[in-house]
């Protein structure tokens, strides 16, 4: 499926934080006994994002910060038990986690002040609570903290928390009728109803930005809005106070700044259900046997070429709207398989896809039109991990159906991270990371160019060049061969104070003046993008075609992105760069009518994934051929760790692929840059770029 809402925000999505006095948890410190069960103590709650949290382990610190009770993985209903040790010491820190295949773990936390509670939820709102009371603002810290004595928490502590978060949500509780839910310890279901309705209707994100700060951001998914309507969000820091978070967001009663919050323009209850239900259905559509799921297939064929009509298995026709593939239509996709492997649900017509598993389904946000779009968790019969977004459909029945965003035209925006290294003629002192958007336009001869408006009024614009598969920006009247609005970078080694932008090449896109990370944290997760298509024969002002796109996540601040960590290639193959790189240019010539192999030229995988880092699902060549910059990609599951590069060739004037090996390179053909591209759950996406070429410093 393409990825095209460019992609909203998961609604478990790390959750996060709240309030009390002016920072962490520490400002309540009232001395707190410890008190020592004697007797069997067990918590029984939902865990729960709006949908179910399936699969999470739930775990039990105690203030010791020893494990002390461990569940049994929660089933579809989200509902865990754990039973805790004799002589557990209280309080206690509760987390459900769960892994994707990726390594990339979710987790919620929740807090028990005493061994008396029973009932206790663990959902993005308590973690919010844990927050509050972390002395760093990150739910992750604080049963570290708790047995450090950093932080401390006691009835009057979770308490005031809680009073808190009520009054920061007041609107969206009164608006579900949960005002007086404890949202610790009030049992509810995950049914899309009630307490459930008010997490569907919450976008929750909190990020660590440093060792005592963290930025928030709780996004409210309201509905009957334009397409282009900013989204209503309540952000703030870790550290705020309550009357601070409270004027600053202008929340009353009944309102999020300007935004008047009615259950009318809340997500509609049982919303949750219908999307487990549309994920379940999917599932038992790739579940049908290859030769029953579509037409023409025979013999040993793997896949097969064809459109929607070849759909014939009542299974996968009946998900769609008015139970016929035809009518999807995504981002100028149909439900189809070309020779390329290209089109919408194209899985449907590879065996291959037999047997993938659609999960973790999450309401993300509503069109003008009534659709819903919907995120979700796919995983193939050979264990790899794909997160992505669709449009969907209430029918008359009641249930949903996949339609698409019904948009004639590519295009979508991602948030992006690349930590550029520079590989060849030791240059590695230059390396930096760079924060911000891609804007997505596939360079298909179509169009003369694309206007594209920012979230903050600003417009750029994409025009195509030769060569590559992406239309990309102009600097100074200058075709450049990038796509990437660098809003924040920085050089690794802290040391230096000059700006990347000063010593990088002047093809790439700094925004000028660079934002701070008070700005970018400052950018709502579910931006706005509106892109004018222009097509070729159309040099006026007046666009063709008008389409909107969200983000699903924010691009992260550099000091959020210096934590992260990267997949990175082994050092036989960066050796290779620094030894055989051009002496005054730094790139590195391809071998002639052959593929690229992205190996230790022995068989050796390529790269590794340090802990903490999400494993690539494509790798990019970028180059030159006769003056003319080219790119190349593959994708694949995220257990591979090599993989070989094609040519493939970009249009008739596009020359860098071999004429008597199409698949392999011309003879002359250089490569300058690679990058490993990795993609989390939330949309966020991240590149470790090895730049090969020589700096030259801008005037």
């Amino acid at each position: 499926m393409n990825y095209c809402f460019k992609r909203v925000a998961l609604a478990f999505a790390s959750a996060a934080l709240m309030l009390l006095h002016g920072c962490g948890g520490g400002d309540i410190a009232e001395p707190v006994a410890a008190v020592e069960a004697e007797a069997e103590v067990s918590f029984t709650g939902t865990a729960a994002s709006g949908a179910a949290f399936v699969g999470a382990i739930v775990t039990v610190l105690d203030s010791r910060g020893q494990l002390v009770g461990t569940s049994d993985p929660t089933g579809a209903d989200g509902v865990y038990k754990v039973k805790l040790k004799i002589g557990a010491v209280a309080p206690f820190i509760v987390t459900a986690s769960r892994t994707n295949a990726d390594g990339q773990t979710e987790s919620l936390v929740s807090v028990a002040e005493s061994s008396s509670v029973t009932t206790l939820n663990v959902t993005p709102v308590t973690n919010l609570i844990a927050s509050r009371l972390s002395a760093s603002g990150d739910p992750s810290r604080l049963a570290a903290e708790l047995a450090a004595g950093t932080a401390r928490i006691s009835p009057a502590s979770v308490a005031a928390v809680v009073a808190e978060i009520r009054a920061i949500l007041a609107p969206m509780l009164a608006a579900t009728g949960q005002s007086d839910t404890n949202p610790l310890t009030s049992a509810f279901t995950a049914n899309g109803a009630g307490y459930d309705r008010l997490l569907d209707s919450l976008n929750i994100n909190i990020i660590p930005a440093s060792a005592t700060s963290a930025n928030i951001e709780i996004g409210v998914k309201t509905t009957g809005g334009a397409d282009g309507a900013a989204p209503v969000v309540i952000q703030f820091r870790s550290g705020d106070s309550i009357a601070a978070i409270t004027t600053t967001n202008n929340i009353t009663a009944n309102t999020v700044g300007t935004t008047a919050i009615t259950s009318a323009n809340l997500v509609e209850a049982g919303t949750s259900v219908l999307v487990t239900e549309f994920l379940q259905g999917l599932t038992n559509c790739f579940a049908v046997p290859f030769a029953s799921r579509v037409s023409g297939v025979s013999g040993t064929v793997t896949s097969v070429v064809g459109t929607a009509s070849a759909v014939i298995a009542p299974a996968c026709r009946t998900m769609f709207h008015n139970s016929d593939p035809a009518t999807y239509l995504n981002n100028g996709f149909v439900v189809e398989r070309t020779s390329s492997n290209t089109g919408a649900f194209a899985g449907l017509f590879r065996s291959g896809a037999t047997g993938v598993v659609f999960s973790q389904g999450n309401y993300e946000f509503a069109r003008a039109n009534g659709d819903l779009v919907i995120s979700y968790k796919a995983r193939d019969a050979a264990g790899n991990e794909n997160f992505d977004a669709l449009a969907v459909r209430k029918e008359a029945d009641g249930k949903l159906r996949a339609i698409g965003n019904l948009y004639t035209e590519p295009g979508g925006v991602s948030a992006y991270h690349q930590l550029r290294n520079f590989a060849t003629l030791n240059q590695s002192a230059n390396d930096y990371y760079s924060s911000g958007y891609t804007v997505n336009v596939d360079n298909n001869g179509k169009y003369h160019h694309v206007e594209v408006t920012t979230p903050n009024g600003s417009t750029v614009t994409l025009w195509p060049t030769a060569g590559t598969s992406f239309m990309v920006f102009k600097i100074g009247g200058v075709t450049t061969g990038t796509n990437f609005i660098r809003l924040g970078s920085a050089f690794v080694n802290t040391g230096l104070t000059a700006a990347p932008s000063t010593v990088d090449s002047t093809a790439l896109f700094f925004a000028s003046p660079q934002r701070t990370d008070d700005q970018l944290a400052a950018i709502p997760a579910q931006s706005v993008w509106t892109f004018k298509y222009f097509r070729t024969a159309n040099t006026t002002t007046i666009a063709d075609v008008s389409q909107v796109y969200r983000t699903r996540a924010r691009a992260l601040t550099i000091g959020e992105l210096r934590v992260k960590s990267f997949a990175k290639l082994v050092p036989e193959i960066t050796t290779y760069f620094a030894t055989n790189a051009g002496t005054t240019t730094g790139v590195i010539g391809l071998s002639a009518n052959v593929p690229v192999s992205i190996d230790t030229g022995t068989g050796g995988d390529a790269w590794t994934v340090p802990a903490g880092a999400l494993p690539p699902t494509q790798v990019r060549l970028f180059g030159r051929y006769n003056g003319v910059g080219w790119d190349d990609a593959v994708n694949f599951g995220s257990s591979q760790r090599k993989t070989t590069v094609f040519c493939q060739s970009n249009g008739v004037t596009d020359a860098h692929c071999s004429t008597t090996v199409p698949t392999g390179y011309a003879s002359g053909a250089t490569m300058n840059g690679l990058h490993l591209f990795a993609r989390d759950s939330d949309g966020r996406e991240y590149a470790n770029f090895y730049a090969l070429y020589k700096l030259t410093p801008r005037p």
